[in-house]
């Protein structure tokens, strides 16, 4: 984005000057600023109409959103522009509380129904913002590999680079890149379980619990791009998002998401 400031330079004196006013275009650069949590909005679910015990998704007759995020929050606005990872848009309305299948043993998760025209919406990972951020249009971006071994992962995501290195046994920072240069980092750590493995290394290659994987992305605005990590853990999964303009990033705490599966 750019912003030509225009400067005019007069000559000083007691009288009013009568010489030409001399005019210098300067164009300068300005960043689009990170929106706040409230403008981000919220992470729902569309579900898998037939049950895939390869895939985290819970089985249901259309998008739903996690009831732990209500109940963590101040409650949920009436009416939402949802965006689901093949970049598809639509309306959607809160509804009714049910229980969906989730897990093992039996589990049931806490959800809201959202009404509306879900059923052009693709299975994944759903985007709820406020209605006043409809210019925003985002769009889905391509999670590119590039490396991958035990202790490092780079990927490529639009403008944005990613490099997960494991920095000790048990921890591992992200670091986000954009034309070389850091714009924002986050650590993670895998904790101890009873009865689990804690004395090995992470392994990236294998992920496992505390491990951040990017599960989806769009690009939206003029320059921004929200990054959702998955991040398994012994019991569930978690979702953390971040969101990046060109010069630095933070944590939308607003879009994190936990999904309880089993006890371990």
């Amino acid at each position: 984005m750019k912003l030509v400031v225009l400067m005019m330079l007069a000559a000083c004196g007691d009288k009013p000057t009568t010489g030409p006013v001399l005019v210098r275009n300067t164009a300068v650069s300005v960043t689009q600023a990170l929106p706040t949590d409230a403008e981000m909005g919220e992470l729902a679910i569309v579900p898998s109409k037939t049950r895939d015990n390869e895939s985290w998704l819970p089985q249901g007759p259309g998008p739903l959103l996690v009831e732990a995020v209500l109940r963590e929050g101040n409650g949920p606005a009436p009416s939402w522009l949802a965006t689901d990872r093949a970049g598809t848009s639509s309306k959607l309305t809160y509804g009714t509380t049910a229980h969906v299948p989730y897990g093992c043993d039996g589990n049931t998760m806490a959800v809201t129904m959202l009404e509306g025209d879900g059923s052009k919406l693709s299975p994944g990972l759903l985007w709820l913002r406020p209605i006043a951020q409809a210019a925003w249009m985002p769009k889905p971006v391509a999670i590119v590999g590039a490396k991958l071994t035990p202790t490092r992962r780079d990927l490529t995501i639009g403008a944005v680079s990613l490099e997960i290195v494991r920095t000790e046994a048990r921890r591992g920072v992200v670091n986000v890149l954009r034309d070389q240069r850091m714009i924002h980092q986050m650590t993670f750590e895998r904790s101890d379980m009873e009865g689990a493995d804690n004395d090995t290394p992470i392994d990236l290659v294998d992920g496992g619990p505390g491990v951040p994987t990017p599960e989806m992305a769009w690009s939206f605005g003029a320059e921004l791009l929200a990054i959702v990590f998955k991040v398994p853990g012994y019991e569930g999964l978690a979702f953390k998002t971040i969101v990046v303009n060109a010069e630095r990033g933070r944590t939308v705490a607003a879009m994190a998401l936990y999904l309880y599966q089993c006890a371990f």
